[in-house]
């Protein structure tokens, strides 16, 4: 059985990756109609959440039929990280997933210093936080 936390995805579940420009609300519903078991939004950047940036707010909007869903949100202070997951909490997501290792070049370039920020944004989100975190960190960048 497949599980991400305590959030039961059956023996052999189908996922939906958080692709910019692929996972939005159309892609997402012909995933589901075709029997996609959790999926995610495409991923958000911090600092336009907070800011209130159109089309990283667009992405926050979730449909019952989705669910169980995941938000991605990825960024490289600590303050926007938490205040960005403060406002994805309000979408209610199943899952808040935390992307510390995506390739993209200039996605690399804005948390190249993510091993620093790890450990006290885990203790921030985790007091309030009320959905799953997961995070994805690549270790390649290590070297």
């Amino acid at each position: 059985m497949a599980k991400i936390g305590n959030l039961d995805l059956g023996d052999f579940p189908l996922l939906l990756a958080p692709m910019e420009d692929v996972s939005d609300p159309p892609f997402r519903a012909l995933c589901k109609r075709n029997g996609c078991d959790m999926m995610y939004t495409e991923f958000i950047s911090v600092e336009g959440l907070i800011r209130d940036a159109n089309k990283s707010v667009q992405k926050l909007d979730i449909y019952d039929y989705e669910r169980p869903i995941g938000i991605q949100i990825f960024g490289a202070k600590l303050d926007s990280m938490q205040r960005a997951a403060e406002i994805v909490e309000e979408a209610q997501p199943e899952v808040l997933d935390i992307n510390f290792g995506c390739p993209v070049k200039k996605v690399v370039c804005k948390i190249k210093f993510w091993i620093l920020i790890l450990d006290a944004l885990l203790k921030k989100l985790s007091v309030k936080w009320q959905v799953l975190e997961y995070f994805k960190i690549s270790l390649k960048w290590l070297n």
